[in-house]
């Protein structure tokens, strides 16, 4: 009985680390989109290495008439929509990326399928915005195969029908969305295991294998 339950403790220790490490993927993902557009709308460049400045950074994913109206300042200048479609796609194809790495991993974990499906919203948003934009503002460099996807695409079939009024709102909800999803994906991941818990196992490590090197000492 109690062998069962510390082959079971281990197991779910493996899957905690590994569940962790996905959730910092979402993450990072997640933080980079909101960043980036942030940046993308001229709301500021968010520094690294510090909470403080990535703290200040989410106010301004959250102010709605900043936002609002850098938006619409954007949505104005052809040049910047044209940065913004960059940053978009780059942005989509690594978070399909990501799904197709880690889908069949968490789909399999029900107390983690939902954490995927709130991460698959925020990069089929992404994917349908790229496409729409694609398809009305095709780049100077899209190869046969990128017209041929983007012709193909869902997104695009009304496309003619859809205005600025209307892509104004759907890029202020991946702010959101991705700004949402950086806080709670992050509170999850430390949720399973917890900062402090890696420093000690660091210490444990070294501790051991210093042990293991006295042991074998003549």
């Amino acid at each position: 009985m109690v062998l069962n339950e510390a082959i079971e403790l281990r197991n779910r220790r493996r899957w905690s680390l590994l569940a962790q490490g996905v959730l910092f993927e979402l993450v990072q993902h997640s933080r980079s989109t909101w960043t980036a557009l942030l940046e993308v709308l001229g709301l500021g460049e968010v520094a690294g290495g510090s909470t403080d400045s990535l703290r200040e950074s989410s106010r301004l994913a959250f102010d709605v008439p900043a936002l609002d109206a850098a938006t619409g300042e954007l949505l104005m200048d052809p040049q910047r929509r044209g940065e913004m479609q960059r940053v978009m796609r780059t942005q989509a194809d690594h978070g399909a990326q990501i799904v197709a790495n880690w889908a069949p991993v968490m789909v399999g974990a029900a107390s983690y399928a939902g954490v995927l499906d709130r991460y698959v919203e925020l990069v089929g948003r992404l994917q349908w915005l790229v496409d729409l934009l694609a398809h009305k503002e095709p780049a100077p460099d899209q190869d046969r195969l990128g017209r041929t996807l983007t012709r193909s695409s869902v997104a695009t079939e009304n496309a003619d029908e859809i205005s600025d009024d209307d892509i104004h709102p759907m890029l202020l909800l991946i702010v959101f969305l991705a700004a949402q999803l950086d806080y709670h994906f992050r509170e999850r991941a430390f949720e399973l295991v917890s900062s402090s818990w890696w420093g000690q196992r660091t210490q444990a490590i070294i501790q051991d294998a210093a042990a293991a090197h006295s042991d074998r000492q003549p």
